[in-house]
């Protein structure tokens, strides 16, 4: 007896209109790159600038009015909830930003969270987890792990149902994998139905996609910018030791994990992390599903581009699906 693996993988055609959007947005990006002054070479002094520089950027977000900031005690502390409701809820979406374990906050992807709760009907909350270098490994899995620990607790009580999924994008991504083998490992939970997961990063020893790097887009995520980061979140584990499990869930056992649908540019460096990941989740027995975009870059979810809205739409689709497929 056979069964099917349980992967699916789509790669999205655009049409000639949308590919030229994304390569004069992809020029823009180039020429402010190139504008961009050098960066402070200690670890602390080079986050804060860049710090600095996302508040000022145009494609994050800023706080919605509809939005509300909650604080919970946690074993490790106060931790914020950034807590977003539509008129109809029939789930909770636990989302974890990104910014490569250094930047961003709870608010980083309020926008695309408001969208996700108006559309999946799921009441959105996003979680302020502590930032490297001045928090680093383990602290942001605690913080979301104990995020989620609430939601299962609490959930009905705050929202009206048990039915939670989880998602992220880029270091988010990796911290909700993370999230989801701490609760079934430490915990014995799986309480999460679905798990959304965008350009994220899932080994710390680097894929080849990831250490070959692309010498004609320096303007996007780099080898080396990689390495920065992963050096903020594991400044005290040896190049030879992040592919441990602990660190780098590619390598853990993934049984038991939820459908799961990933999102990638295939000209991101990263792109070998959801093609590596998407099959060894299938392999493990749970259905993955990917969707491929052409030239954007890592970060497209956060620009105005209509592929960006057709790859938002794909997972808010997925996220509802899951929801309305529980009993």
């Amino acid at each position: 007896m056979t069964s099917c693996f349980p992967l699916q993988i789509s790669v999205v055609q655009p049409t000639a209109v949308e590919i030229q959007e994304v390569r004069t947005y992809n020029q823009l990006l180039e020429r402010a790159a190139q504008k961009i002054p050098a960066l402070p070479t200690d670890r602390q002094e080079r986050a804060g600038a860049m710090r600095e520089a996302l508040r000022k950027a145009p494609v994050v977000s800023k706080p919605l009015p509809v939005g509300e900031t909650r604080r919970i005690s946690t074993p490790d502390g106060e931790l914020n909830l950034r807590v977003l409701i539509p008129s109809e809820v029939r789930g909770v979406y636990l989302d974890i930003h990104g910014g490569g374990w250094v930047l961003g906050d709870a608010t980083l992807g309020e926008r695309l969270n408001w969208e996700m709760a108006q559309a999946a009907k799921v009441a959105t909350v996003s979680v302020d987890y502590r930032l490297a270098p001045e928090y680093p490994y383990p602290a942001a899995v605690e913080d979301c792990v104990n995020a989620a620990l609430w939601l299962a607790d609490n959930a009905i009580a705050e929202f009206g149902t048990n039915c939670l999924t989880i998602g992220g994008e880029s270091a988010g991504a990796y911290l909700a994998v993370m999230t989801l083998l701490q609760l079934r490992d430490r915990y014995n939970l799986l309480p999460f139905k679905a798990a959304n997961l965008i350009y994220g990063i899932y080994d710390l020893g680097g894929t080849p996609s990831c250490r070959r790097g692309n010498p004609a887009r320096e303007f996007d995520l780099t080898p080396e910018a990689m390495q920065w980061y992963i050096n903020c979140f594991l400044p005290e584990v040896a190049i030879a030791s992040r592919r441990e499990p602990q660190y780098s869930p590619l390598y853990a056992d993934l049984r038991g994990m939820p459908p799961a649908f990933l999102t990638a540019s295939r000209s991101d460096i990263l792109l070998d992390d959801t093609l590596f990941m998407a099959s060894r989740w299938a392999a493990a027995g749970s259905s993955a599903e990917v969707a491929l975009y052409p030239e954007l870059t890592h970060g497209f979810t956060l620009q105005p581009l209509a592929l960006a809205k057709t790859a938002t739409a794909r997972s808010q689709h997925f996220i509802r699906q899951q929801i309305l497929e529980q009993p």
